[in-house]
């Protein structure tokens, strides 16, 4: 199993915002995390979709969590953004598999999927960001100007 890239640059978002305890521009956090500018974008749009974040535009805007981040959990953040949990064919919608009935394999995968997004979320957005001046230091961030928590 891997993540789409989009969900691993949501997670790094919602952290940043979680650690720095305020709102920053997309072109902040896409030469931070030295990823495309424009599929960070498409990115918090998701994010704001899900209804974690808000984005303000103009001069002095950017992007802020509406959410607090120890009610943010990490599996839901992934079931939200990844495109297909399916494991394998006989998981998805409208799957080819032959063996699709008889064949065990089929709910053993649904169970790891399962058991994976159960795992994911025992943690938070808010157990991510800690420690957080580690975090924002492996960021380039300077903790001791940083405003928020």
């Amino acid at each position: 199993m891997r993540l789409a890239d989009r969900s691993d640059f949501a997670l790094r978002v919602l952290m940043f915002l979680a650690a720095s305890g305020r709102q920053a521009t997309v072109v902040e956090m896409a030469e931070r995390f030295s990823v495309s500018y424009h599929h960070l974008v498409k990115v918090v749009q998701s994010l704001g979709e899900l209804g974690v974040v808000r984005t303000t535009r103009g001069r002095g805007g950017g992007v802020a969590l509406t959410a607090d981040p120890a009610s943010v959990r990490v599996g839901d953040v992934i079931r939200f953004l990844e495109p297909d949990m399916a494991l394998a064919e006989c998981l998805r919608e409208h799957g080819a598999c032959p063996l699709h009935g008889p064949c065990r394999l089929e709910r053993l995968l649904e169970d790891a999927s399962g058991a994976f997004l159960e795992v994911l979320n025992t943690k938070t957005i808010a157990d991510l960001a800690e420690p957080r001046l580690t975090l924002l230091k492996a960021l380039g961030k300077d903790p001791d100007r940083s405003t928020g928590r």
